[in-house]
């Protein structure tokens, strides 16, 4: 455990320490049975706050990646209008609902201040998003470059809506698998109860 700790950040060391020692101080006071299940309900604990933590963060980066093929064909109307991508992503903002409408707003209002703009645009006004990722960085080498904007958003757009229908299907695939596993687990048992079941009673 201390091991592993050296490798994170130092909180993460602390609160190994501060496991360590209670369960030490468990295996002194109430044996080592009390220590093992102590260990292990705080080790469960931890695994479950984190996996909320990555399952909160999935559905958010899906949303973002839904929301996207939309807001990126609102985008390429206005470029196209004539509007410069910074009127753009400030008038596409309020239109786009969930947290990429924020990001959006928040992209407009970077890219007028001095922060570079293809950093700005590569990250589209937050942390780094791997859904948001090719869109950004096409949306900045577009900017740096000159190359028609209208375009290289449509071509996104696109894009976005074909991963979108693969990622579907991926997910439609892999459920059959699954299914039959379910399948497989449940009624086989049912099944051996019933032959060994009558087998047992034949033998009565």
């Amino acid at each position: 455990m201390l091991a592993l700790g050296g490798l994170a950040p130092r909180p993460r060391v602390l609160r190994a320490l501060a496991l360590l020692f209670a369960c030490a101080a468990t295996w002194h006071g109430l044996g080592a049975s009390a220590a093992v299940v102590e260990g292990a309900a705080i080790g469960a604990g931890a695994l479950a706050v984190r996996r909320r933590g990555v399952m909160a963060r999935a559905r958010s980066d899906a949303a973002l990646a839904a929301a996207l093929p939309d807001a990126l064909d609102l985008l390429a109307a206005c470029v196209e209008g004539g509007a410069t991508l910074d009127r753009a992503l400030a008038a596409v903002a309020p239109h786009v609902e969930g947290a990429l409408g924020a990001r959006l707003g928040i992209c407009a209002a970077q890219l007028r201040s001095t922060r570079p703009r293809r950093e700005v645009l590569r990250t589209l006004g937050g942390a780094p998003v791997r859904a948001l990722d090719r869109a950004g960085h096409a949306l900045a080498s577009a900017d740096e470059l000159g190359s028609p904007l209208a375009a290289a958003l449509g071509e996104q757009a696109s894009l976005q809506r074909e991963l979108e229908r693969l990622g579907v299907r991926e997910r439609a695939a892999a459920a059959g698998p699954k299914m039959a596993l379910v399948v497989a687990v449940t009624l086989v048992p049912s099944a051996l109860v019933l032959v060994l079941g009558s087998q047992a009673l034949a033998l009565l």
